[in-house]
């Protein structure tokens, strides 16, 4: 039997005048979900995206499907902390869940705090990040780099690879977003690892980093040049800050950046089922992906869209999975926390000396 799909309306209009149809006019999605979904009339969403992105996504949703969206943005780890209250209270609240720690979606698979869906795009997603079972779904990617200040650092003289921020001449002007407050840090912590072993950490510790919250105040810091360098440095972060004409840059490190997909699933007991289930579709469909790689400068999780901000960045090449450390779902679950409190106990214990 085969399931029927529909396409937007606008793809009709293009067929009818024989015009050129644009990729996203040609996403997909089952017309039952759809009616069902039109009948909840509402969506609730817990999402760590951009807050433009989300504001966008939100938006688009809602006059795409005429479907009211109540859309909450928090860091990850306010994500998880939601979570967490709602299934302490054994209240059922959201339907749609994303964050950017993998590890998350494998305890809230385990915990039951979230259920599995089969996408339309799961074949036009990149391969390796799809969940066959579908407990969850790529929805963007994001790389890092070492960013610099160009008001204190000239291009010639930044490091080139992650060793040459170990370089005597980085004391004290290096600023290093902490892997205990903020998930990109967490992949970075470990992709280190992964490359150099904790030696690189004991080395770093004696340049008396600045250790600073999240990477959104590392930016700001490199902006005001109150710091020189960055790790690890958000390549879309910079695209973005480098459009503005702002004082940034990242360099693309000769042995890799580090990168990883931030996830979206449908809650547990989700009260809107099928407006949780065409969320997903959206989320991942051209459209949205569109929207997250345009408005946000995520590199898109689909292969058929084009990265945003291209004229910032150094072309697609370098977000080729070989061209980049990955740490899996299953490790920063496991070795993840425990890496972390070894991370501290170094970093004091060289800043101290």
């Amino acid at each position: 039997m085969h399931r029927h799909l529909i396409f937007g309306a606008a793809t009709a209009a293009f067929l009818l005048t024989g015009a050129s149809v644009p990729a996203s006019a040609m996403d997909k999605y089952d017309p039952k979900i759809l009616a069902a979904a039109k009948k909840e009339g509402e969506i609730v969403v817990y999402h760590s995206v951009n807050r433009k992105v989300l504001k966008k996504l939100c938006k688009a949703y809602e006059k795409k499907f005429g479907i009211k969206t109540n859309c909450t943005r928090k860091s990850s780890g306010g994500i998880v902390k939601m979570i967490t209250a709602d299934t302490m209270a054994g209240i059922s609240k959201c339907d749609i869940v994303s964050v950017g720690d993998a590890g998350m979606f494998l305890i809230w698979k385990a915990k039951k705090s979230i259920q599995p869906y089969k996408s339309v795009n799961a074949g036009k997603m990149r391969a390796d990040l799809v969940d066959p079972e579908g407990w969850h779904h790529p929805a963007r990617l994001t790389y890092y780099g070492i960013s610099y200040s160009t008001k204190k650092v000239k291009p010639g003289e930044a490091p080139k690879d992650w060793e040459d921020v170990l370089d005597p001449k980085w004391k004290g002007k290096i600023g290093v977003v902490n892997p205990r407050t903020a998930g990109p840090a967490r992949l970075w912590l470990s992709g280190m690892l992964k490359k150099y072993g904790w030696g690189y950490f004991q080395k770093l510790s004696k340049q008396k980093p600045l250790m600073i919250k999240s990477s959104s105040t590392a930016a700001k810091l490199l902006v005001r040049g109150e710091v020189s360098v960055i790790v690890p440095g958000s390549d879309h972060g910079v695209s973005k800050r480098k459009k503005k004409k702002q004082p940034v840059e990242l360099v693309y490190p000769k042995s890799g950046l580090m990168g990883k997909d931030s996830r979206v699933a449908i809650c547990a007991g989700a009260p809107n089922l099928n407006a949780a289930k065409l969320w997903i579709d959206f989320e991942t469909s051209h459209e949205g992906q569109s929207i997250v790689t345009s408005v946000g400068a995520y590199p898109p999780t689909r292969e058929d869209v084009k990265v945003g901000f291209s004229k910032f960045r150094p072309g697609a090449k370098v977000y080729k999975k070989e061209n980049s450390t990955w740490i899996s779902p299953e490790h920063l679950r496991d070795e993840g926390p425990k890496e972390r409190k070894k991370f501290e106990r170094i970093m004091k214990a060289g800043m101290g000396s």
